[in-house]
């Protein structure tokens, strides 16, 4: 046993509070808890509209875990009855400024993708024609190595060789691409890939986004045999497909609210089962903790796993200094982090109507929304907004461009600083 390895002193194989979206796999499957209500409106979109899916919530709530693991229990089903498949992309997109290289990497994935799942394709009838050329493009060097130009998609039917003259042309790859995906899903009704874009608001503004999204319309989103999702920040999506050239082809959308606290439990201890080595495993977050510890966290469940890493790092420290364990690990753990006296001393009247006004709505807003309040403009705000920040109970993501992509939400610590003054 690896003595610098804390989880075997608690019982469990590996780390039961990570901090990664769900893979689209069978454990992502498994430790998916409180969304099948979600997961059927996703699925709904998929198999009933042509529009592009999109998802929007508040940071954290699992909205990338949503999406990848709808698409593979679609995938699941479809298998247990030889039916056309719906096939999840091995892994999730990133937004990103720049479209040639954004565009490169979705077919980089959509190519990883047909060849992981060319078995399962062809015994579910599907007729993937030889994916030898795509083979030797995907694992050829320059390829791999960004060299190899990817420019606009074309929608011919043309079969170039990798290995002829024309084999890494800029068009030669989507040809060949697009063609294999025709022949696989030659119509809407006969399945598809799903792949997932998320981060919309790392393009950090409406303008930028809506650029971006122009750019794929034309190009990866004409793609035969794929739907997509969306994925972005409470209020991102909607404002920036809100343009006319997007009308009709991207959906509203669903709305992620956190998973339900009476899931919270029964979603935690998935986990726990999953990762125990058996025996007795001793979590140094019980599952009514980590119910406790998500609502101080403002519901977001990636800080609440990431809390809960913490606490089982700082408590195996206090053990090995010899200091014992707490009788409310949590409790304690929160007022270690947030000194509350100092915290106050520093902070105005008007930067606490702001940090109030964040607390109310989730622990999240955007800059913009926080400017029309009738009792403030943007300067009062930014001034305010900097006072908190300086107090590490809250950040801003964006830039001052565009206000209704500069996000202001609560710190970890700011959260902690609500709890102990709500007590």
């Amino acid at each position: 046993m690896d003595e610098l390895d804390i989880w075997p002193t608690f019982g469990f194989r590996k780390n039961p509070y990570g901090t990664e979206e769900l893979r689209p796999d069978s454990e992502g499957g498994i430790l998916l808890v409180g969304r099948d209500l979600e997961v059927r409106k996703l699925q709904r979109r998929w198999y009933s509209s042509s529009q592009i899916a999109t998802i929007e919530g508040p940071v954290g709530v699992g909205k990338t875990s949503l999406a990848g693991v709808a698409a593979y229990r679609a995938m699941q089903t479809r298998i247990d009855l030889k039916s056309d498949l719906i096939v999840p992309l091995n892994r999730t997109i990133q937004f990103q400024q720049d479209t040639d290289e954004l565009s490169k990497k979705i077919l980089f994935e959509i190519s990883q993708s047909l060849l992981r799942h060319e078995t399962t394709l062809r015994n579910c009838d599907h007729n993937v024609p030889s994916l030898n050329d795509l083979r030797s493009w995907v694992n050829n060097p320059i390829f791999k190595g960004g060299s190899a130009g990817v420019g606009p998609v074309s929608l011919g039917k043309s079969t170039p060789s990798a290995n002829s003259s024309s084999g890494f042309s800029e068009s030669g790859f989507e040809e060949h691409l697009t063609y294999v995906l025709q022949e696989t899903f030659p119509a809407d009704k006969t399945g598809s890939f799903v792949g997932i874009i998320d981060n919309l608001e790392l393009l950090r503004t409406v303008g930028a986004a809506r650029d971006c999204l122009d750019v794929l319309r034309d190009t990866v989103f004409r793609l035969p045999g794929m739907r997509w999702v969306l994925v972005g920040a409470s209020g991102i999506v909607k404002t920036a497909v809100s343009v006319p050239r997007l009308s009709g082809k991207v959906a509203s959308p669903i709305q992620l609210e956190p998973v339900a606290d009476d899931s919270i439990e029964a979603l935690i201890e998935k986990r726990l089962t999953l990762y125990s080595q058996g025996g007795h495993p001793r979590p140094p977050v019980t599952p009514a903790a980590f119910q406790y510890l998500h609502t101080i966290a403002g519901k977001n469940l990636r800080e609440t796993f990431k809390h809960a890493q913490d606490i089982a790092l700082w408590l195996a420290e206090r053990v090995e200094d010899g200091k014992g364990i707490p009788e409310d690990p949590v409790e304690t753990w929160i007022r270690e982090q947030a000194d509350y006296d100092i915290i106050a001393a520093q902070m105005t009247v008007a930067a606490q109507e702001v940090f109030d006004q964040l607390t109310a709505n989730g622990g999240s807003m955007p800059a913009a929304q926080l400017a029309e309040d009738p009792k403030t403009y943007a300067q009062k705000v930014r001034y305010r907004v900097r006072i908190l920040e300086k107090l590490n109970l809250v950040e801003t993501v964006g830039t001052e461009d565009d206000l209704r992509f500069k996000i202001v939400r609560l710190t970890a610590l700011g959260w902690f600083t609500h709890h102990i003054r709500s007590l």
